[in-house]
């Protein structure tokens, strides 16, 4: 099993936001139906799961990120007993 994200790496200036889509794929890189949650590593970015996200079926999972100040942080991505991140750079 593995976390397929969208992108690895983000660059945001301060006060925009993006979102971005993450699953749990299997050793054939099928999308399986594991619950995935996003995180923060630092206050300078807001991470969180996207509540307005309903793929049927549901085999992914969209983030919705904001930078709040400079700094490089990750996103990071809990699923499937994995865990990944992706890298968000505000300058």
């Amino acid at each position: 099993m593995a976390i397929l994200k969208q992108y690895s790496q983000i660059h945001l200036a301060v006060g925009d936001s993006t979102t971005f889509i993450a699953s749990v794929v299997d050793g054939r890189s099928v999308p399986l139906a594991e619950s995935i949650t996003f995180t923060s590593g630092a206050a300078a970015v807001a991470v969180m799961n996207d509540p307005t996200y309903v793929p049927v079926p549901a085999t992914s999972q969209r983030a919705k990120v904001r930078a709040v100040s400079a700094d490089t942080v990750f996103a990071f991505i809990q699923g499937g007993g994995l865990r990944d991140s992706v890298q968000v750079l505000v300058p």
